[in-house]
Parts: C-alpha cells; sequence; structure tokens
C-alpha cells in the first residue's frame, strides 16, 4: 500500500466521500515537486497518524484533516510565504467540500516556525494540529536524525555556514522555550525527548 492510499485511509469518512481520485493525485503531485527529503506525503501521514491518534480531541475534524493534507503542499526552503500560498492551494481544492475553508487557511497559517499561535485563535484545534505538526521534533533519536539530516538536505540551496548558523538559531531559541508544544498533553508526551533531540543537533552545528 502506498503512502498515499494510507493517507486517504485515515480522512474522516464524511470528507473522504467528497474527495475524488484526482483530488488525491493531484496532492501528490504538489508534494513531488520540488523533490523533498522531508516535507514529502511520508511527512503529511505522519501528520495524519497524529490527527488519528487524538481522535476523539477535534472539534472541527473535517477542517483540520484538510490543513494536515495541504500545510506543507507549497514549500520552497527560500520563500517566506509557503504557508499563505498553501493555504490558498487549500481554499480553491477544497471548495466544493462542505469544510470551513477559511479554517483550514487558519490552520495552515499556524504552522509558521515563526508563529506560536494561542488557541483561542481556532479553538483548541489550532494548538493540538500545530502540535501534531511539530511531533518529529519529539520524535525517538533515530527518527529525529533522519528528520535533522531532510532538513540539512532541503537546505542544501545554502552554503553551509549559512545552514549552520540559522538552523543553530532555531534550536536556540526552541531550547530557550520553557515548552516546546502548545498543549499540555504533547509537551508531557513528547517535550523531555524534544529537547534531548534539539540539544544533540545543536552539538552537531558547532563551527
Amino acid at each position: 500500500m502506498t503512502t498515499l492510499h494510507r493517507l486517504r485511509g485515515l480522512a474522516p469518512p464524511l470528507l473522504g466521500r467528497q474527495l475524488a481520485p484526482s483530488f488525491w493525485a493531484r496532492l501528490a503531485r504538489h508534494y513531488a515537486s520540488p523533490p523533498r527529503a522531508y516535507h514529502d506525503l511520508r511527512h503529511v501521514h505522519a501528520v495524519a497518524e497524529w490527527f488519528a491518534l487524538w481522535q476523539g480531541a477535534w472539534q472541527r475534524p473535517c477542517e483540520v484533516f484538510g490543513a494536515v493534507l495541504f500545510h506543507d503542499a507549497i514549500y520552497e526552503p527560500r520563500a517566506a510565504d509557503n504557508e499563505a500560498r498553501s493555504a490558498a492551494l487549500a481554499r480553491e481544492a477544497l471548495a466544493h467540500t462542505d469544510v470551513d475553508v477559511s479554517l483550514v487557511a487558519t490552520l495552515i497559517h499556524g504552522t509558521a516556525l515563526s508563529s506560536s499561535p494561542p488557541a483561542r485563535e481556532a479553538g483548541s484545534d489550532l494548538a493540538l494540529f500545530v502540535d501534531c505538526d511539530r511531533a518529529v521534533l519529539g520524535a525517538a533519536p533515530a527518527d529525529y536524525a533522519r528528520y535533522a539530516r531532510g532538513i540539512a538536505d532541503e537546505y542544501s540551496c545554502l552554503l553551509p555556514a549559512d545552514y549552520r548558523r540559522g538552523r543553530r538559531a532555531f534550536l536556540e531559541r526552541a531550547i530557550a522555550a520553557d515548552v516546546l508544544f502548545l498543549t499540555p498533553a504533547m509537551q508531557e508526551r513528547l517535550g523531555p525527548q524534544a529537547r534531548e533531540n534539539l540539544l544533540w543537533e545543536l552539538s552537531t552545528l558547532a563551527d
């Protein structure tokens, strides 16, 4: 079974019935261009698995799953508007469904690295969705190491020194935070391992 088929199987039935095979084929094309080492359909499927794990917690599950599908649909490492363009694509692709595309767009905007969205912006769904997207930070060490290599590969367009400088800044900001996840449940579950992972990666980026 392909990643795309597994992803389709995680869709809420109410939404899944509204999505034609051509929709899924188009989604797969977006995640294949440009070629990606981390932000591909495997990442979307991983976020969707967290979505399924928290199945009973979502207020608007169809909207959250729409955001899962499109949150990295546009991904260019040098671009500053990936989230905005992904949100716009989601609005267009889901316009024929019953989902609230404005809420889907709000959720997607919340995944920006510069964003620490308060839950009140879209109910508790926003914070938990963002935590699902960031869950890789608390992955097992070997899985985190693969993630770190993937991110480095995606940013290979930068000079190595520039990448290390930017990545160190991100890691240092994250480590300095009191908590690494927006919801208490995800912080309790993944926070300690995430901090260990970030400290490990930072140690590998010394000049």
